[in-house]
């Protein structure tokens, strides 16, 4: 009975017959508890539908094709029934577990197409022009096995005397690393009035430049690090009736250090350093000469350990390397060539008997030196760097601070900021300090190699 009945219901469906409405609604639920099944099964399948991901490749249904007579055709297709309401509906409450057939959508679609075809090959058996066993075969080629084909092999015979073994490339070490920056700068520069190479107001849109190079040798136990850095302000000087520009912030310093390695990373080093300025610089509106070139020029000597440390990260671009020079025997020499600057803003002593500054300094004592270059991203570089030298009786200080931040390759901002600490200057008052300061902010060009 329950057959009659979905025959004649698919009959209705593929005849175009008018359905009553009681039908209607059965094939309705019909239609949507199969579009439930079709979605659950496909959920539960995880992407293994593969009839929605390949319908634009292949025909959707074999119902719109040239019906072919088959002889399982003429077999009925056992009936599924599918009741129209849910489990919880007819048992009452959800069920411990919900099972999954994973072919249930694939064997209802085979069952109407089943009925489909037996509805036509009994009422209209004129659609079936061709069967299953006229249309043509596919052609198989059998290959036959051939016991008697022989494959001549050749005899090779190897001499591994002839051949030689694999010489390993030991690339040349270079010894020596050089490394050259170079930096021409706008900036805006101001320091203290008792600033020990001249005062300077503040000023704008001066002319920066910075050079710095270094060249280093490590091998085996020995390391020796070389460096020489050229420094120049040149800015406008508005209030200077006596000249148009002017010189700040000058210096030339070569330093050198070489090392013996003691353990880890400490060495056992001899530290040198020459400081002095290139260009003359006056007192504002006077021939007063505060600096000039060799005047003064100062020699520092150093014994004693230097620890070196270089992390890097697994982060590119990001470092941090580290030294520390101790010398407990150290000794400082000062001198001028030029007897007309003004030495007590330099720190010379006074001759006790004549009452006038001295033409030289010399001091034994203990330095410290420490450098640090952080590097946290390729386009943010922080420098700092701290001397300390005491002979006991006086005390120099410098610690320099600069940021650097690269908007590109050539361009990039540069902060800067050197604090200076010398207690044997002369004050000119006594409100005056023994601390000085100089900053300077500049945009421009930059280049290193």
């Amino acid at each position: 009975m329950k057959q009659n009945i979905l025959f004649w219901l698919l009959l209705f469906t593929f005849s175009g017959l008018p359905v009553s409405a009681q039908d209607r609604n059965h094939n309705e639920s019909k239609r949507r508890l199969i579009e439930n099944e079709e979605k659950n099964t496909t959920d539960s399948s995880h992407g293994f539908d593969h009839d929605r991901r390949c319908r634009d490749t292949k025909i959707v249904s074999p119902l719109f094709l040239t019906p072919v007579f088959k002889p399982n055709n003429l077999i009925a297709p056992k009936i599924e029934f599918y009741h129209p309401f849910s489990v919880e509906e007819i048992v009452g409450h959800k069920p411990l577990f919900q099972p999954k057939d994973e072919f249930k959508q694939k064997r209802i679609k085979h069952q109407i197409e089943n009925l489909t075809f037996q509805y036509l090959l009994r009422n209209h058996p004129s659609l079936f022009h061709y069967s299953i066993d006229n249309m043509p075969a596919e052609k198989i080629t059998l290959i036959e096995k051939n016991e008697k084909a022989t494959v001549d092999v050749e005899k090779v015979t190897v001499n591994p005397g002839k051949y030689e073994a694999l010489r390993k490339f030991i690339p040349d070490r270079k010894y020596w690393i050089s490394s050259f920056e170079s930096s021409i700068k706008f900036s805006e520069n101001s320091t203290s009035d008792n600033w020990h190479s001249g005062a300077t107001k503040r000023t704008m849109l001066n002319i920066f430049t910075r050079n710095i190079i270094k060249l280093n040798y490590e091998k085996d136990i020995i390391k020796w690090d070389n460096d020489l850095e050229v420094k120049l302000n040149l800015y406008n000087a508005p209030n200077d009736t006596i000249r148009r520009y002017k010189v700040s912030d000058d210096l030339l310093r070569l330093h050198t250090n070489f090392g013996v390695k003691a353990f880890n990373k400490w060495y056992y080093t001899f530290d040198a350093e020459f400081k002095t300025q290139l260009f003359k610089n006056y007192m504002e509106n006077t021939n007063q000469l505060q600096a000039a070139f060799l005047s003064p020029y100062i020699i520092n000597l150093g014994l004693g350990m230097k620890y070196d440390h270089t992390k890097k990260y697994p982060v590119p671009d990001r470092s941090f390397v580290v030294s520390v020079n101790v010398a407990p025997l150290a000794y400082t020499y000062m001198s001028s060539q030029d007897d007309e600057i003004d030495r007590g803003r330099h720190g010379f002593p006074k001759d006790e008997e004549t009452g006038l500054y001295k033409n030289y300094l010399s001091k034994f004592g203990s330095t410290i030196d420490f450098n640090m270059t952080l590097k946290p991203n390729w386009n943010v570089t922080w420098k700092s760097r701290f001397k300390y030298f005491t002979s006991y009786d006086r005390v120099i200080s410098e610690f320099e601070n600069s940021l650097d931040f690269a908007i590109s390759r050539f361009f990039s901002t540069l902060l800067y900021l050197h604090i200076r600490y010398d207690d044997g200057v002369t004050k000119v008052n006594e409100t005056d300090s023994f601390l000085q300061w100089s900053q300077l902010i500049s945009f421009g060009f930059n280049y290193k190699w």
